[in-house]
């Protein structure tokens, strides 16, 4: 058991030395909106803002020609 875990350290090494470098991409945004009301609207005429904000990142590598290592957080 103990030569096959050093093996696949070995081969896991050697791997991730030749792989290519991380691909990094990266989406963000801020939406604001705001409504109001007419002289015509019979409940209170309080405006509102309301704000969203969304981001995604996807960071990715090319560890050998069969695997693909990629993850995603938003």
């Amino acid at each position: 058991m103990k030569k096959i875990t050093i093996i696949l350290v070995i081969i896991l090494t050697c791997t991730l030395l030749t792989a290519e470098d991380w691909n990094m991409e990266a989406d963000a945004n801020l939406t604001l909106t705001q409504n109001s009301y007419s002289d015509n609207w019979e409940g209170s005429e309080v405006g509102n803002i309301t704000w969203a904000f969304n981001a995604k990142l996807i960071v990715e590598k090319q560890i050998s020609p069969i695997f693909l290592n990629k993850n995603t957080l938003k």
